[in-house]
This record gives C-alpha cells, structure tokens and sequence, in this order.
C-alpha cells in the first residue's frame, strides 16, 4: 500500500469512524443524560432512537472502510460490521454501567443491533438497485 492511499485511507475512512465512535463514548460519559422532553415516554422514545441513529451511522461508517476502502465482499464487510458493532455496543453498554445515573442495559446492546442491521438491510437492498 502506498503512503499517499494510507494517509488518505485514515483521514477519509478512519477518521470519520473514530470520530463518531469518540461521540458515542462522550454521550456515554456524561451523568444522568437526558433530552428534556416531557412525559417520560417521549424521553424514553427519543433515547432509544437516539441508540438506533447512532449504530445505523457507525455501521455506515465501518462499512466505508470494509467495502471501499479494503474492497471486502458484502458478506466478509457485512459479517465485520454486525461483529464490531456488537463489541462496541457490549462494551458502551459496560462503560455506561460504571457512570453516575446511568446503568448498562441489554435493551441498548440490542437497539444498537438493530440499528446495524437496519442499515446493513439498507446498503444491501441499495447494492442491488445498482445491479
């Protein structure tokens, strides 16, 4: 691989996925998070879609760097964003256990899924418009 693909490489497909995966854990981070939206069922709603958006994005963004960058088959890219997602959304999960006012729950590991997989049914149902 030459230096000018991999300095591009980082800032075009890494950089962007680091960069949403440091928002995550920041959002993570902070105490007692809330949106502010009254009754309680719409703070909840919008939390849980919160979850969705944010692993929708990130499977996105994994999925540059699998298929474009190292030009991966759907599946072997697929297989490797559904498996990273899954650790990094274990893992936000655990941080978050150990945050004030907030707790580690398996309802957002499995938000977080869907939301990978939602996307991952998107690119594939896309890849198939192309054809």
């Amino acid at each position: 691989m030459n230096k000018k693909r991999f300095i591009f490489g980082l800032f075009f497909y890494y950089f962007p996925a680091f960069l949403w995966m440091f928002l995550i854990f920041y959002l993570s981070s902070i105490p007692g998070l809330k949106t502010g939206v009254k009754p309680i069922e719409l703070e909840i709603f919008f939390r849980k879609t919160a979850h969705l958006l944010e692993y929708f994005i990130l499977t996105f963004l994994f999925w540059r760097i699998f298929r474009e960058y190292w030009k991966l088959s759907f599946k072997k890219a697929g297989v490797l964003c559904f498996s990273l997602i899954l650790l990094y959304a274990v893992s936000d999960e655990w941080h978050q256990s150990f945050i004030e006012n907030r707790a580690g729950r398996a309802l957002d590991v499995l938000i977080d899924v869907v939301g990978a997989l939602l996307t991952l049914v998107i690119l594939n149902f896309l890849s198939k418009i192309r054809k």
